[in-house]
């Protein structure tokens, strides 16, 4: 079965939390630069970043940014298996 569009999002933002490309508290990329960057739509990368809010991953400040938070690496190992299983 193929994910759905979001879940594919933030499944890769979790591969990069793991390489290490993303670290805790770093500055994730604008709703706009994640559409360009991923061919989605705005909804897709809102549902991504609730969807990340929801498990821990991610923080919003509105009008500002969203960040990873300080545990964001722990939070990830605990997810990913409940993630592969949905």
């Amino acid at each position: 079965m193929v994910d759905p569009k979001y879940k594919f999002l933030a499944k890769d933002i979790g591969a990069q939390i793991m390489s290490g490309q993303l670290k805790p508290g770093d500055k994730l990329l604008s709703t706009s630069k994640l559409c360009d960057k991923y061919g989605v739509s705005s909804i897709v990368v809102r549902n991504a970043m609730l969807h990340l809010k929801a498990l821990g991953i991610v923080v919003g400040v509105p009008g500002v940014a969203t960040y990873l938070t300080d545990d964001a690496v722990e939070r990830w190992k605990e997810a990913k298996d409940r993630l592969d299983g949905q």
